[in-house]
């Protein structure tokens, strides 16, 4: 075993990719030829992927990938603006 190692992402060092319907910003490992931060163990694409509410996104054949969704709705201002 190696032992632990912690990589901190800044945001002056995440590269912003636009897309068709939003945008991608490239946290760690590659999207589209372009590079972000790799690790030395463990090869990893890690993206924050923002589209519109009818956008899509297509992924590499034969890829796995862990998604999860944030859906933000603003709600009425309840001071009656």
């Amino acid at each position: 075993m190696v032992p632990p190692h912690y990589h901190a992402i800044k945001d002056k060092d995440i590269q912003e990719i636009p897309l068709e319907d939003g945008k991608l910003r490239l946290l760690a490992g590659k999207f589209d030829g372009m590079r972000g931060y790799t690790g030395s163990y463990q090869p990893l694409d890690y993206y924050d992927i923002h589209l519109i509410p009818t956008g899509t996104l297509s992924s590499r054949q034969n890829t796995t990938a862990l998604l999860w969704s944030l859906h933000y709705r603003e709600r009425p201002s309840s001071r009656g603006n």
